[in-house]
């Protein structure tokens, strides 16, 4: 009874004194909002700034409040743990959310969320996004581990985290950069371990890392220190995006770098402008395009170039297994094509090899299925082996050059090297060399090579 007295003893104070505070305003206060802080929250008028009721504690319903709706932006769903003293939760599992964006809150019934544990969100196929509060100091193993379809982390302003676990954030193939905060103490063994696309921005300087696992980034990753103040990447390059693609710039020059699945049409510019300068760009990078990391297919269906590109170099794995690719011109200017760099590209049709290549590496067309015709230019010398391995489609191969190709390798029945030269009439056939030059025939292991 003496509790009832005292609860409404209270209610009716706090009438008394709104009612005072509203005292002698003309306004009748229908347009009032919310304003709240951690723990409380007060409705107060926005055309007179007048308190309408006095500051009451949030009455909380997980991560936001019932009443003023504090913390409704934040993912609801997730599966939290209260740690053994009872002073901050940790975040254990994905409970029901489903979404793409991941905002973790700060709060859970009051609460500060402190940690994500090991494997909370681990082969999460869904996240795109995940933004964690400045609330959490710890990181756990495998904590977002292999969420392919991941592309961007941001951490709050004023983040209070200081570790990062083993494996935390490993296996995110489409993960193109993180920054690591200036409180981070210990960044565990291979935390960004099989990032390929990844830049790892510190805010603090290179000092910060000493402490770490001397394994905390075992792909060595370009990683740039002191990012407020600096942009060059330990392996020297700068990276940027340029319309969705991206490059690495380095003495003067740019290259396209390793890209994420989220690219299904891309136009190479001949430069790129960054910071007020042009660069041009002279090469694409091994694997810069190379979809299935992870078992995934990324669908790159489309690439362009500028009429006066002056990319000379398309590095090994380039655009393996892009298996929606039909059709790519690449500049004249090219010199070199690595190794592998056509690989898998089933729906391939056909290509034009440019007029300075001088050689044709290893597998570059290999289980190109739809690829049916190709000319070898009087620029190229030397074709290797497994070259059109597998082009099951391919029925005739041009040689503009048909005289004094000589066939090496190793004879598959007797084991020992051997060189062939080549009939003019053969290699002016082209479907007979083609055949020789397919699986299961001739000279598929052997190295074809112009005499001098």
């Amino acid at each position: 009874m003496k509790t009832k007295r005292l609860l409404t003893i209270s209610l009716l104070l706090c009438l008394v004194l709104s009612l005072a505070l509203l005292a002698g305003c003309g306004c009748d206060h229908a347009n009032v909002a919310y304003q709240f802080d951690e723990y409380t929250h007060k409705l107060v008028c926005l055309d007179c700034d007048k308190v309408v009721e006095l500051a009451q504690d949030h009455q909380w319903e997980g991560t936001y409040c019932s009443v003023c709706k504090m913390g409704e932006e934040y993912t609801q769903g997730l599966e939290y743990e209260l740690s053994s003293n009872e002073a901050y939760y940790s975040v254990v599992g994905r409970g029901t959310f489903e979404g793409q964006i991941l905002n973790i809150s700060p709060l859970y019934y009051g609460k500060p969320v402190q940690r994500i544990a090991s494997s909370a969100f681990v082969q999460n196929f869904v996240i795109t996004e995940a933004t964690i509060p400045n609330t959490i100091d710890y990181i756990g193993e495998m904590a977002i581990d292999n969420c392919i379809n991941l592309t961007k982390v941001t951490f709050a302003e004023g983040s209070q985290l200081s570790t990062i676990g083993r494996l935390a954030f490993a296996y995110n193939p489409n993960l193109t950069e993180i920054t690591i905060p200036a409180s981070v103490t210990d960044v565990k063994e291979a935390a960004f371990y099989s990032c390929q696309a990844l830049t790892i921005y510190c805010e603090g300087t290179k000092s910060q890392g000493n402490p770490w696992h001397t394994q905390w980034n075992m792909d060595n990753r370009p990683v740039v220190w002191d990012c407020a103040n600096n942009d060059k990447a330990s392996d020297g390059n700068v990276y940027v995006i340029v319309d969705g693609v991206r490059y690495a710039i380095s003495s003067g020059k740019a290259v396209v770098a390793v890209q994420t699945q989220g690219i299904t049409s891309a136009h190479i510019p001949a430069k790129i402008s960054y910071k007020g300068s042009k660069y041009d760009v002279t090469a694409i990078a091994p694997n810069a395009f190379q979809e299935g990391v992870q078992g995934d297919a990324w669908h790159l269906q489309q690439i362009t170039f500028d009429d006066n590109s002056v990319i000379a170099k398309v590095g090994d794995n380039a655009f393996e297994n892009c298996i929606e690719l039909k059709q790519i011109n690449l500049p004249n200017t090219v010199t070199s094509i690595g190794k592998c760099a056509f690989r898998h590209c089933w729906e391939l049709q056909s290509f034009t090899i440019p007029p300075q290549v001088t050689e044709l590496q290893s597998d570059v067309f290999a289980s190109c299925y739809e690829l049916t015709e190709i000319t070898i230019p009087g620029t190229v010398t030397k074709i290797e082996p497994y070259a059109f391995f597998s082009c099951m489609s391919l029925k005739k191969i041009n040689f503009v050059v048909t005289k004094g190709w000589v066939a090496s390798g190793e004879n598959p029945n007797t084991l020992q090297p051997e060189k062939i030269t080549l009939m003019q009439s053969d290699v002016s056939n082209p479907e007979t060399i083609a055949e020789w030059l397919l699986d299961g025939y001739k000279y598929l292991g052997y190295t074809l090579q112009l005499s001098n």
